[in-house]
C-alpha cells in the first residue's frame, strides 16, 4: 500500500509538472501551429460545432473528439479567439497523463521510482512528443488513452485480474473514438500480447471475446449518440481516393527519416532531400539513428534473454506496434507527426529497460 501511494503521488507530480511546462510553452510561443497546420481545421470545426449546433460534414475518424471539446468549451464559456488554446491545453494535459502512464509501465518492470521518473522524463523531452503537446493537432488525447490502455494490458499480462483487461478495453475504445489512426497499431499490438500471454487457447479466446465485446458496446453507444454506425467509425474511409494515400519506396524513406526526428527538436521533412540538404539536420538525424539502433538492440537482447518473462511479452506488443504503425504511416503520410509518435513508444519503454540495467539499485536483467 505504501508503494502504491508513493507511485500515485510521483505519477501525479509528473503529470502536473509536465502539463504546466507545456502550458507555459504554449503561452510563451502564442503559436500552436509551429509544426503542422492541421489544428487550424480542427479549430474551425470546433467553432462550427459550437455556434451551428453540429458539423456540415462530421468526421467519422474522430467520432467524439469535437463533441467532447465542445462540451468543455461551453462549460468554460470561452471566447472564439481562444479555440486554439483550448485544443493545445487539452494536448498538454494529455501529454502529462501519458508521462504518468510511462512511469507506471516501468514500475511494472520492477524499475525503481528513480528509473521510472527518468523514463517518463525521456518521453517528456522527445521533440515530436513535445511538439504535439504544445500544438492544436488532435492526436494527443487518443495517444494518452493508448498509453493507459497499454499499461492496463501489461498489468493483465503480469497476472492481474480481469478488471485490468476491462480498463484496457475501455481505454482502447475511447482512444479509437478520439482518433481512428491509433486503432490499427494498438489493436495488432494487443493481439500479439494475447498470443504471447501463454495462457492457452481457451484463455486467449475468452480474453479476446471479452475485450472485443467491451469495445463494441462502447462503439455502439458512441455511434448512437453521434448518429452514425459502428462500421463508419471503424472504417471511416479517410483519405481514400486522394493523391497522398498509398505505398511507395519514397514514402517509406520519408517515414524513416521523420521517425528519426522523434527524439530531436521537432522537424517535419516532406521529402528526404529536405533533411539531406541541411548539415545540422544530418548531424541530429545521425545521433538519433545511433540512439535508436542501440535501444532497439538492447531491448531485443534483453527480451530474448528473459524467456517467458513480462519483459518479453511487452517487447512483443511494442515491436508489433512499431512495425504496423510504421507501415501505416508509410501508407498515409510518412511525415505527419501524429503518425510518427505512435510506433515510437517502443523506444520510450526500451530506454526504460536500459535504465533498469545500467543504473544502481537494480539487478540488471535478473530484475525483469
Amino acid at each position: 500500500m505504501r508503494r502504491l501511494n508513493r507511485d500515485i503521488i510521483l505519477s501525479l507530480l509528473l503529470a502536473v509538472i509536465t502539463a504546466l511546462v507545456y502550458v507555459s510553452l504554449i503561452l510563451y510561443c502564442r503559436c500552436t501551429v509551429l509544426i503542422t497546420r492541421d489544428g487550424i481545421w480542427k479549430s474551425y470545426e470546433l467553432l462550427q460545432y459550437v455556434y451551428q449546433g453540429g458539423l456540415n460534414n462530421p468526421e467519422k475518424a474522430n467520432a467524439i473528439y469535437i463533441p467532447l471539446l465542445a462540451s468543455v468549451w461551453q462549460l468554460l464559456h470561452l471566447a472564439p479567439q481562444q479555440v486554439h488554446l483550448l485544443i493545445a491545453f487539452s494536448n498538454a494535459i494529455a501529454g502529462g497523463l501519458s508521462v504518468a502512464a510511462v512511469y507506471f509501465i516501468v514500475r511494472l518492470l520492477q524499475g525503481t521510482p528513480l528509473i521510472a521518473v527518468l523514463t517518463a522524463l525521456f518521453q517528456f523531452a522527445c521533440g515530436s512528443f513535445m511538439a504535439q503537446c504544445t500544438s492544436c493537432n488532435d492526436i494527443m488525447p487518443a495517444y494518452c488513452l493508448g498509453t493507459w490502455c497499454l499499461y492496463f494490458f501489461f498489468k493483465y499480462l503480469s497476472g492481474a485480474g480481469g478488471y485490468s483487461l476491462l480498463y484496457a478495453a475501455i481505454c482502447y475504445a475511447l482512444a479509437l473514438l478520439l482518433h481512428w489512426t491509433i486503432a490499427l497499431p494498438l489493436a495488432t499490438g494487443l493481439v500479439a500480447g494475447f498470443i504471447f500471454s501463454s495462457k492457452g487457447l481457451g484463455a486467449f479466446l475468452r480474453s479476446g471475446i471479452y475485450f472485443s465485446l467491451v469495445v463494441l458496446i462502447a462503439l455502439a453507444l458512441a455511434a448512437f449518440s453521434t448518429h452514425t454506425t459502428v462500421w463508419q467509425i471503424l472504417m471511416p474511409g479517410k483519405g481514400l481516393g486522394s493523391l497522398w494515400v498509398g505505398w511507395s519506396t519514397e514514402k517509406m524513406c520519408v517515414e524513416a527519416v521523420n521517425s528519426l526526428s522523434f527524439l530531436m527538436p521537432a522537424y517535419v521533412y516532406p521529402k528526404v532531400s529536405d533533411a539531406l540538404k541541411d548539415p545540422r539536420s544530418i548531424h541530429l538525424l545521425s545521433i538519433s539513428g545511433a540512439v535508436y539502433v542501440f535501444i532497439f538492440l538492447f531491448f531485443t537482447f534483453s527480451a530474448f534473454r528473459n524467456n517467458g518473462s513480462l519483459l518479453r511479452k511487452i517487447y512483443g506488443v511494442l515491436l508489433t506496434m512499431l512495425v504496423t504503425g510504421s507501415f501505416m504511416a508509410s501508407y498515409d503520410q510518412g511525415y505527419d507527426p501524429q503518425f510518427i509518435i505512435q510506433p515510437m513508444f517502443f523506444f520510450v519503454i526500451g530506454a526504460g529497460v536500459f535504465f533498469i540495467f545500467i543504473l544502481p539499485g537494480n539487478k540488471g536483467w535478473g530484475n525483469i
